[in-house]
């Protein structure tokens, strides 16, 4: 199952080179996380806020704003009621 999460989501992919995979990456999270069994959607949910702020932080560190704010447009009606 580790490998499972760290496969989705390349955290470890450079900002510069590739800032798309952010967003790519945040979102097959997302989808992997809602296609789970139910019993682990509620622990999995929960790790969905911080992943999507280190993909966030990463792009305003690395100057892709833009890139940043449209993961912001696209992420942002599953953490604000």
């Amino acid at each position: 199952p580790e490998d499972e999460v760290a496969r989705r989501i390349p955290l470890y992919a450079l900002a510069d080179e590739d800032p798309v995979a952010y967003a790519k990456g945040y979102g097959m999270l997302v989808q992997w996380v809602d296609n789970s069994l139910d019993m682990y959607k509620g622990e999995l949910g929960r790790l969905l806020f911080p992943v999507f702020v280190r993909c966030y932080l990463e792009l305003i560190n690395h100057g892709k704003t833009a890139e940043a704010q449209k993961l912001l447009e696209t992420q942002q009606d599953r953490f604000v009621e």
